[in-house]
C-alpha cells in the first residue's frame, strides 16, 4: 500500500545521518516501545545550541512543558520542529534515552522540579 507524506526539512535530515547506520544499531525494542539509540540523540542535540540561547532570557524561572513549547512555537528558527524538542531530553537530573547530549552535564538548560514543570539553567 503507498502513502504519501510530506517530510519536514528536520526528518529528512534525520532519514539521511541515519539511513548509513548499521541495523544492530539502530533500534531497541522494549515493552512494545521502539527506542533509538543514536537518531534521536542527533535530533535532539540538533536544536541545543539554539534552545539554549531562548531560554537564557528565562533564566532562573520555572516553566511548565506548555510554557516551554510556547516559546519554542514563537522562535522562527525552532518553531517548524516543536513535535522534536522535549524539555526532558535537555534535563540535567532527568535524561531519556535519545536524549541531548547536554543531558545529566553542565551544558544542561532544564533541571525537571516535577511532572511537566522545569527550572530554566
Amino acid at each position: 500500500v503507498a502513502w504519501e507524506k510530506t517530510l519536514s526539512l528536520c526528518e529528512l535530515s534525520l532519514w539521511n545521518e541515519y539511513k548509513n547506520v548499521p541495523a544492530e544499531t539502530k533500534m531497541t525494542y522494549n515493552s512494545n516501545i521502539v527506542e533509538t539509540t543514536l537518531g534521536w540523540s542527533r535530533l535532539a542535540t540538533k536544536f541545543h545550541d539554539r534552545l539554549s540561547e531562548i531560554m537564557s532570557q528565562k533564566k532562573n524561572r520555572i516553566l511548565s512543558s506548555a510554557e516551554i513549547i510556547g516559546i519554542i512555537n514563537g522562535d522562527p528558527e525552532l518553531n517548524r520542529d516543536t513535535q522534536w524538542i522535549l524539555p526532558s531530553d535537555h534535563c540535567i537530573n532527568s535524561k531519556n534515552k535519545g536524549s541531548c547530549r547536554c543531558a545529566s552535564s553542565s551544558k544542561a538548560i532544564f533541571k525537571k522540579i516535577d511532572r511537566g514543570k522545569y527550572l530554566v539553567l
